[in-house]
């Protein structure tokens, strides 16, 4: 356990947006800390726009073959029972979306209802091949560490985005500075 003193002065480092830290030397800054931007940025998405960009990002890294493994084909978050095919005997994974967690030893999760529905219906149809599929679900208990990583992920890429912006703008001609 930290001293009370320590905890403090953590938690107003933490809070402090212009105040600036370098190993051992501090200084304040007219302008808030990258990291302060970042975390500020982050905390203003909304959970329905995180859990749509957490679906994105995983179909985006699902067309990399190199990343499927063992598995014919990978199906992240598919929104609709019929869009996990049934007229193929290979194993697919199925990644369920974010909001169908699933806890230890919950028999009766998100999850295992969703996994339940996709094993047994193709749309309005019966699925034939049942034992094909297998099933990735997010640990309802790390659900939001995901959430947060995924708001700092969105937060400084746009912080990194405006320094790229800033950096490649030509730099403003000052006065007297050309020797004709």
């Amino acid at each position: 356990m930290l001293p009370p003193l320590v905890m403090l002065y953590a938690g107003f480092l933490n809070r402090a947006h212009h105040l600036n830290q370098d190993g051992q030397r501090y200084w304040y800054s007219t302008q808030p800390t990258a990291t302060r931007l970042a975390n500020d940025r982050a905390s203003q998405y909304a959970e329905e726009d995180v859990l749509l960009k957490i679906e994105e990002w995983l179909k985006k890294h699902e067309a990399n073959v190199n990343m499927r493994g063992d598995f014919a084909r990978v199906y992240p978050c598919p929104p609709t029972t019929g869009d996990v095919p049934d007229d193929d005997r290979s194993v697919r994974l199925i990644i369920l979306k974010p909001e169908f967690a699933h806890g230890l030893k919950d028999q009766n999760s998100q999850a295992i209802r969703e996994a339940q529905d996709m094993l047994d219906n193709r749309g309005n149809s019966r699925r034939n091949y049942r034992n094909t599929l297998i099933f990735l679900a997010a640990d309802r208990n790390r659900v939001e560490e995901l959430k947060q990583g995924m708001r700092q992920y969105l937060a400084w890429e746009i912080n990194l985005r405006r320094q790229r912006r800033a950096q490649s703008r030509p730099l403003p001609k000052q006065a007297g500075s050309d020797a004709a």
